[in-house]
Formats: C-alpha cells, structure tokens, sequence
C-alpha cells in the first residue's frame, strides 16, 4: 500500500482551496488535505501537521504576508517539506520564489494534472526517488521565463529530474565556479542558444571542455552560431508545446 503524506493548500480562495481539495482527493487516495484560506491559519496549520508538501499562493491581498513571507516563517517551523509556488501574476515570482528555495511554481489557473504530477514529484523528491538533476543553461531574459518554468523545468519534473538554473541556487562561491560545480555533478545538461547569448555560448563550450553531453535547444535555427550550427539541436520555433514533446523523446532517448 503507497505511502500516504501530508498537504497544505494555502489560498486566499475558497474556490481555489476546494477545487484543488477535489483534485487531490481524487487522485491521491488516503492522503490527508489541509486548507488554509489565510496567512495565519496556513502558519497554525503548517505547525501542527506533519507537512509534507504545500501549495502557496504567492499573494494574499494588499496588507497580507506575501507568499515568500509565509514560506519564510514555514522554514523557521521545519525544513523537511516541499513548496509549490502558484500564482497568476508574472512568472517572474517563480524565480522570486525559487530564489529563496521554494521548490516549483505553477501558473494560474492551474490544470488539475499539473497539480497532481508537481506533488507526487515532490514526494519522489522527498524519498530521494528522482532520476538525477538537470542543470538548465540559457538567457535569464524574462522573454524565455515560460520556455523554462514550463517547456524545460516542468518536462524535466516529469520525467523525473530535478531541473534548475543558477539563478535558482544560493550560493558562496563566484558564479563561474558554481556554474562549473553545476556542469560537472549534474546528470543532464539542457542549454536553450535562443538569442545566441555569449555567455550561455562559453558555458556549453566549458560542458564540451569537460567531455559532457550537452542538450541544445534553439528557437530558430537561424540563431545558431558557426561552432554548433553542424550539431544536433532541437528547434522548438518559439512554442512551449513542441519543446516539452521534443525534449521529452530526446531525454527518454539517452
């Protein structure tokens, strides 16, 4: 019989917290769901469970604690549980989140099997269950926010690997050190050429230094530079849909 766990749903949104209660109910039989309609009865509820994975809206309303805030007073109760960050604001708060360690952002409003798959994945995470890491190099332009959090992290998650980029990390050490650390321990290494970026350039270029395999993407082909135009690049013509199911082939490929 699986394992069951904890959930805590903090939404301001009662519609919200009963729809996701639905889904999760549903799919993940003999789990036990919380719902937490406020910043302060998401705190109580999240001190008095045994938590394993919590789903946080990242804005309450104006004079409210702000997801990250409530995050932050969650890491101050225990440290051993998962947050998957939901908004329908911009994409940038799933690096303002991920910054600060929050694990996933999904964007409102979210698909019933997307909320499913991002909390199994992390309980695989959890249990130390997952496949390996991914470490994802590209632009860190807001224009490809979506391509990442959505065409390279969420397929990455679903075929088990935890996908990140270093601006997700928080770290001692000089980037370009962290950057190499990230190349060397990472099990697969995705780099999007979308832009023809000079630095994304010099780290596939340090990848291919280190005999590693590097997966590349690109937009167009036509944004290819000399030195990799003769290798095997996946083009994804600026639409999320076909990077997640290129990407998916080429990674189940290996």
């Amino acid at each position: 019989m699986e394992e069951s766990y904890e959930v805590l749903v903090a939404d301001d949104s009662i519609l919200n917290t009963k729809l996701y209660m639905v889904n999760l109910k549903r799919e993940l039989a003999g789990w036990k769901i919380h719902i937490a309609n406020s910043p302060e009865e998401a705190i109580t509820i999240f001190s008095t469970n045994n938590i394993s994975v919590v789903i946080l809206d990242m804005f309450f309303g104006i004079g409210k604690l702000t997801g990250i805030e409530i995050y932050k007073e969650f890491i101050k109760i225990k440290k051993n549980f998962k947050c998957i960050a939901v908004s329908e604001l911009s994409s940038a708060y799933g690096f303002n989140s991920g910054r600060i360690g929050i694990d996933e952002f999904l964007s409102k409003p979210v698909k019933s099997e997307d909320l499913v798959s991002a909390v199994k994945f992390q309980i695989k995470s959890l249990r130390n269950e997952l496949k390996g890491t991914a470490f994802c190099i590209m632009p860190f332009n807001e224009d490809l926010y979506d391509t990442y959090l959505f065409g390279i992290k969420q397929t990455l998650n679903n075929l088990n690997y935890e996908c990140f980029r270093i601006d997700e990390k928080v770290f001692n050490s000089s980037i370009i050190e962290q950057i190499k650390l990230s190349i060397i321990t990472s099990d697969l290494l995705i780099a999007d050429l979308t832009n023809a970026n000079a630095n994304v350039y010099y780290e596939v270029g340090i990848a291919h230094a280190l005999n590693k395999e590097v997966i590349l993407l690109s937009s167009t082909a036509e944004e290819l530079k000399f030195d990799l135009k003769h290798m095997r690049t996946i083009i994804y013509n600026g639409k999320i849909s076909q990077l997640q199911q290129k990407l998916s082939k080429e990674i189940k490929a290996l």
